[in-house]
């Protein structure tokens, strides 16, 4: 491993550490690195850093809230990709959509206009078919609205959808 992954990779464990003490001040220090890659965590999982950050999180007030911080920090970095995909082709709205606790966390990243509302997965599925299947109504209530947004925006008109319906 070069010198470069093995700062990435403690860049990384800093920031998932943030999780478990919530100290903001050390989570700004490794997001704000210039060696800090917010769309890959260098682990055994391979997957981008903002679906470790939810993998690790539970279902507790707290960890949310923390959750919520540190996507708050990821997603103001330049190089942030909330297309990012794991090794199932998920995004992580994809996640989202299957865990009814994270539709915050969802509604953040669904305002974001590089975000892609009509991705699929590898096995296929749309974010709406994911929400429809895992019964996540107020994701799929969020996403309408996003949808209806992106619709809506002057100027050049968003290919979201008429590149999803080809």
């Amino acid at each position: 491993m070069t010198e470069l992954a093995k700062k990435q990779l403690r860049l990384c464990e800093n920031v998932c550490s943030f999780m478990f003490n919530g100290d903001e001040k050390h989570l700004e220090e490794a997001v704000n690195d210039k060696d800090f890659d917010p769309n890959f965590y260098y682990s055994d999982f391979e997957e981008p850093m903002i679906h470790t950050l939810i993998y690790m999180t539970n279902d507790t007030k707290t960890e949310i809230a923390n959750l919520m911080m540190a996507i708050g920090h990821l997603i103001h970095h330049p190089d942030f990709d909330p297309n990012a995909t794991d090794k199932f082709g998920e995004t992580a709205l994809a996640v989202c959509a299957r865990r009814k606790e994270l539709t915050p966390i969802a509604k953040i990243i669904m305002a974001l206009p590089q975000t892609d509302l009509f991705c699929k997965s590898l096995t296929g599925l749309t974010l709406r078919e994911l929400g429809n299947n895992y019964s996540n109504y107020s994701f799929l209530e969020e996403l309408t609205k996003a949808e209806k947004n992106d619709f809506e925006v002057q100027g050049i008109p968003h290919l979201r959808a008429s590149v999803a319906a080809s």
